[in-house]
Formats: structure tokens, C-alpha cells, sequence
């Protein structure tokens, strides 16, 4: 189960690129979010992220089903090359990245639940 919107981590009721966070926030916020009656969400691992890509759309690539902002994403998946950095994907163009993605650097962020 996907969070629907890009997630609105500084609770302004809006969703945008203010609500950017670096890797440890955005792992933080999702393992504390309690959304639609559950409280079991997580950071997708690259994988999962790249599942919601839509490759023949663009700006944003993914389905109109989902709301996102044409921008980068984190994931839980570290880079073993470089433990400083995380895989992300960028839904302008649904390119998946990890070289050079700091962890400290800001992305947006949307949850995922295993459960039924």
C-alpha cells in the first residue's frame, strides 16, 4: 500500500518541495507516520520505488493515480559502494540514481506498508 501524495513532512497541509528532508528524516518520518488507520509505513526501498515509475509518461513519470511532484525521491537503499549514500528516483524522468546521492542532501519522500 502506497502513500498516495508526496508526503507532507512539515504539516503545512500542503505538498511541495519545502517538505524536502535528508535520508535519516525521511526514514524517521515514514517509520513515525500514522496514516489511514496504520502505523506500520516505511521508506520504500529502491525497488518499490521504481515499481510506481511510469516510463512512457514525464514531468511526472509515474501514474496519474499517484500525485507527485517532478522531483527526487529517497529510498531505503543505501549505496554499498559508499555507505554515505542513497539510491533515489527522480519522478521527473524516472531515473534511478546512487552514486553521489548524499544522504545528507534533501529529497522528497512518499511511505509504503507491507500489510493488507
Amino acid at each position: 500500500m502506497w502513500q498516495k501524495d508526496t508526503a507532507d513532512v512539515n504539516g503545512d497541509g500542503r505538498h511541495t518541495s519545502a517538505d524536502q528532508v535528508n535520508w535519516c528524516a525521511a526514514l524517521t518520518y515514514c517509520e513515525n507516520l500514522s496514516f489511514a488507520g496504520n502505523d506500520d509505513w516505511r521508506l520504500p526501498n529502491v525497488r518499490e520505488l521504481q515499481s510506481i515509475v511510469d516510463s512512457e509518461r514525464f514531468n511526472p513519470s509515474i501514474d496519474p493515480v499517484f500525485s507527485a511532484l517532478p522531483l527526487v525521491y529517497w529510498s531505503s537503499t543505501s549505496y554499498s559502494v559508499n555507505p554515505d549514500c542513497a539510491w533515489d528516483v527522480g519522478f521527473d524522468d524516472g531515473d534511478v540514481t546512487g552514486i553521489g546521492v548524499v544522504k545528507s542532501g534533501s529529497h522528497n519522500v512518499r511511505a509504503v506498508r507491507s500489510g493488507p
